[in-house]
């Protein structure tokens, strides 16, 4: 039995270092990659050397025959800092973004959005993991479950809107289409019920998404 009759896609561990030969003979067709926050210093302004690294494995990936399900920036991440030698919290938004839980904050998320999903084109498959387990610490830390829940809103509505695709989230969101493909994880209770207060539609897409099970 190949891996394609029960799984679609994987995830590498930090990179694809390359070994789609490997993926392919597991005979899955999709690879999930991460894209990092675009800017260093200003919104539109001079772009990361992570977000260039990103951009050109997703562009590499998608060429030697994949679909790259990209998986959007969480809030933050708990790593290894190797100048203070030990775990720390680290942002993934600069503070020119705006402060969280701020429509200020908000806009910049979904102006984000618009840019990565233009800027990788067809190299970005048709579904998205829009940030990744925000119902863990490990990518929330303590921030609110109404700023956890609102910037996964802005990230996956600004997606939808940018593409005719539809994007996944880290919330079982699914897509109202005839095959209803539920994509991510289950979120905390409160954070989940906020997620189905409201559903995401994208006027330029035939696809409206809300909260649905697996």
């Amino acid at each position: 039995m190949k891996a394609s009759e029960k799984i679609k896609g994987i995830v590498y561990a930090y990179n694809t270092g390359e070994e789609y030969d490997m993926v392919r003979e597991l005979g899955v067709e999709w690879i999930r990659l991460n894209v990092s926050f675009p800017w260093t210093d200003k919104m539109f302004g001079t772009l990361s050397e992570q977000y260039l690294r990103d951009r050109e494995e997703i562009r590499r990936t998608h060429a030697r025959g994949f679909q790259v399900m990209p998986a959007t920036p969480p809030l933050g991440g708990f790593t290894y800092d190797e100048a203070l030698g030990k775990t720390c919290w680290h942002e993934s938004f600069p503070d020119f973004v705006g402060k969280k839980g701020t429509e200020e904050f908000y806009e910049n998320i979904r102006e984000t959005m618009r840019f990565v999903c233009e800027d990788l084109g067809e190299d970005a498959g048709m579904y998205w993991q829009c940030m990744n387990e925000i119902d863990i610490p490990v990518f929330s830390n303590d921030y609110p479950d109404e700023i956890v829940a609102d910037t996964a809103r802005a990230t996956a509505g600004s997606s939808a809107q940018t593409r005719t695709h539809a994007a996944g989230s880290t919330f079982r969101a699914t897509m109202r289409t005839p095959c209803a493909l539920p994509i991510g994880y289950t979120a905390r209770d409160t954070a989940s019920s906020i997620w189905e207060s409201t559903s995401i539609s994208a006027p330029s897409s035939p696809a409206m998404w809300t909260a649905g099970p697996a």
